[in-house]
């Protein structure tokens, strides 16, 4: 049986415990300063020695995009976590049916600090290819 909510993912509040828990491509969409909370909230889903899967688009392929579809990029800044900067890059997500979307991608660096600050470990890493467009897929360990 699937269960649908008409809250956010961090109002939702249950007391069952999951074995995993995936995010693909949906962490760009939350901004920096709440995802501290969601990975929180990730943790406490979690069941000791759950996964949590997270795809991502992969760091060099986005930029190398984002050069070559200018109309696309919005910016580049700084953000700042657990007191170390790291890159974020903005832009423009084109969704059938919805519109455009601003896209918060951060570094690589930035979610490895994240996850391992909120009790996890990173157990597998891998790129791949998702026809066409190349993204990264980390698993990460409840500890």
């Amino acid at each position: 049986m699937i269960n649908t909510y008409k809250k956010t993912f961090q109002d939702i509040e249950t007391d069952k415990k999951f074995d995993f828990v995936t995010a693909i491509y949906v962490f760009p969409h939350f901004l920096s300063e709440d995802l501290d909370n969601v990975v929180k909230k990730i943790h406490l889903l979690l069941k000791g020695g759950g996964k949590f899967i997270l795809v991502l688009a992969e760091e060099k392929y986005l930029e190398s995009k984002l050069k070559t579809e200018q109309d696309l990029f919005i910016e580049k800044r700084n953000i700042t976590y657990n007191g170390k900067q790291f890159k974020e890059l903005l832009h423009y997500s084109d969704i059938p049916k919805i519109g455009k979307i601003v896209d918060y991608n951060r570094e690589e660096a930035y979610h490895l600090n994240l996850f391992k600050n909120n009790n996890f470990n990173l157990i597998h890493k891998e790129n791949l290819d998702d026809n066409g467009f190349v993204c990264t897929l980390f698993v990460f360990e409840k500890i």
